[in-house]
């Protein structure tokens, strides 16, 4: 497990590097998100093996997590882009073309955010967000960062001090999921 630097205080977060820690991780995204949740994303076999997409196989995607003795306790994915490389469906989606000259620049988006049930309210968000913050001004140096998220949780990345682009917080009064 490689560790990433986060705030003194914090819980450690590791980058998932080895097959074993990516199978935790979509295993650990099938309970909240099948189980707790009951919604369906990406490849879920129906037995409990995991969830998770093509874009979680691209090399321009990291994966960081939290654990106990036991288990994970959260993840969160990033996406990130040199210069000029963002997928086009992405560009659109986030509506990148609002940021001036932003096809000169290091872009970053942040999803599949999610800590265990009895972790939520805790500083465990706080790690996987610092971690996330640490590693995109160094090693990845991102100079632009969307986050992905569900509906529901938009008021939670409000508070964090997000904002949503305009095309993005329209999308979302009609149902589909919000672009930050």
């Amino acid at each position: 497990m490689n560790a990433v630097a986060t705030l003194p205080g914090l819980a450690p977060v590791y980058e998932a590097t080895t097959a074993a820690e990516l199978e935790q991780l979509w295993r650990f995204r099938h309970r909240v998100y099948v189980e707790e949740l009951g919604r369906k994303l990406g490849r879920n076999d129906g037995d409990g093996s995991g969830v998770h997409d093509t874009e979680d196989d691209q090399a321009y995607t990291l994966h960081l997590f939290t654990r106990d003795e036991d288990c994970v306790t959260g993840v969160l994915r990033i996406r990130h882009w040199q210069p000029g490389e963002v997928p086009a469906r992405d560009f659109d989606v986030s509506t990148m073309e609002r940021f001036p000259d932003v096809e000169l620049l290091t872009t970053a988006e942040l999803g599949r955010l999610m800590v265990r049930r009895s972790e939520r309210g805790r500083l465990l968000l706080a790690s996987l967000l610092s971690a996330a913050y640490e590693l995109g001004c160094g090693r990845l140096g991102v100079d632009l960062a969307f986050l992905n998220c569900a509906t529901g949780l938009v008021r939670h990345y409000r508070r964090l001090g997000a904002r949503p682009t305009t095309d993005a917080w329209s999308r979302r009064r009609t149902g589909s999921r919000s672009r930050w």
